[in-house]
């Protein structure tokens, strides 16, 4: 599952909640809903830091070739 997939389906289950005649079922798909945002959340926070390690190694592997160069 991709970030956009759950905060879509985060977004349809709190829809349905809000149409939903039945209590438990208002619940229920409200509960889905946080989690489905939770899963988006930690999918981004995880593309974050995948993004900050990749630049962190780029710069540090740009640095290493300098010092190379320079020696």
């Amino acid at each position: 599952m991709d970030q956009p997939y759950c905060r879509q389906q985060a977004d349809r289950c709190r829809r349905l909640a809000h149409y939903s005649t039945d209590p438990a079922t208002r619940v229920d798909l409200l509960r889905m809903g946080d989690e489905f945002q939770m899963m988006a959340d930690e999918i981004e926070n995880d593309e974050i830091i995948f993004a900050e390690r990749k630049k962190s190694k780029e710069h540090d592997s740009s640095r290493d070739s300098q010092r190379r160069n320079a020696g």
